[in-house]
């Protein structure tokens, strides 16, 4: 999910639930800054690392123990203006 807002000719959006930041990425082609918040700290620090490096090494499990090395990458001149944020939520119950 996306919002976006234009305030004093910047046009600006904010992705909720940016995982490691794919479609901030992709919203940064279109918008003048882009902001991606996700609860998950490993998946913002991957969006860190793809935003300052253009490139992050991954692994994925092809089958059983058969694990394939992949690298994901971004283009560095559209995401300059992208930041990604992790938020702690902490949930609080009451016991009866």
């Amino acid at each position: 999910m996306f919002v976006c807002i234009q305030i004093n000719s910047l046009n600006r959006a904010l992705d909720i639930g940016c995982a490691v930041g794919r479609s901030t990425f992709e919203l940064a082609q279109e918008y003048d800054e882009v902001i991606g918040i996700d609860y998950s700290s490993a998946f913002v620090q991957k969006c860190e690392d793809l935003r300052a490096n253009g490139k992050s090494e991954y692994s994925m499990v092809v089958e059983g123990d058969l694990v394939e090395r992949k690298m994901a990458t971004v283009d560095l001149s559209i995401v300059s203006m992208c930041v990604c944020v992790c938020v702690c939520v902490c949930v609080c119950t009451s016991k009866e």
